[in-house]
């Protein structure tokens, strides 16, 4: 890959991307039942969380290494090999449902972020800015950048609701690659010991 980051247009199907939108939405509902009716601990992210580190608003729900997102995780990494010319190892995938007001303040990522993808799985469109470039990704369309060289970031959303899932990877030549981000499984956020 020559540029800093690279848009790819209509990667993921319609149908799929408001299969895992619908998917994320009732993940959602359910870890908001299930943390209204104290059926589990605030602290037990295993159906998710709202908010994190890097969006704080408690209403943002997030999902680490989620199964369906996860499986996204392995069935694009072709797309990101042939266009990075790069043998690449998977280390995660992370989702939020971003909403009016967050905004994403200019950052690198961790080491497991070597290559990433950010793609636009459907809602408002929420231009995302990195590589001195503004770029608008429609439903489907993602974008390969060296996530932990190239600064990115979003300026507050106008709009009513953003699903976009990031996928993450490692040069597999590297000594450093940290395969499934040394979680046991993917599908998983247990981490080995």
């Amino acid at each position: 890959m020559k540029e800093d980051c690279l848009v790819v247009k209509k990667t993921v199907p319609t149908d799929i991307c408001n299969f895992l939108c619908e998917y994320a939405m009732i993940k959602a509902t359910a870890l908001t039942e299930l943390l209204h009716h104290n059926a589990i601990s605030p602290y037990d992210n295993r159906f998710g969380f709202f908010g994190d580190i890097q969006i704080p608003n408690p209403t943002t729900f997030c999902m680490y290494g989620d199964g369906a997102f996860d499986t996204l995780l392995l069935k694009l990494q072709k797309v990101i090999e042939k266009e990075t010319n790069k043998k690449l190892v998977p280390t995660y995938s992370f989702m939020r449902i971003y909403h009016k007001g967050d905004e994403l303040e200019k950052h690198t990522d961790r080491h497991e972020c070597e290559f990433s993808m950010s793609l636009n799985l459907g809602g408002d469109e929420w231009p995302i800015f990195m590589a001195g470039k503004k770029l608008n990704l429609s439903q489907g369309d993602l974008v390969i950048y060296k996530g932990c060289k190239v600064e990115h970031w979003r300026e507050p959303f106008t709009g009513t609701r953003c699903f976009q899932v990031f996928l993450h990877y490692n040069d597999a030549s590297s000594k450093n690659s940290n395969l499934f981000d040394n979680r046991i499984a993917l599908g998983t956020d247990v981490k080995k010991t």
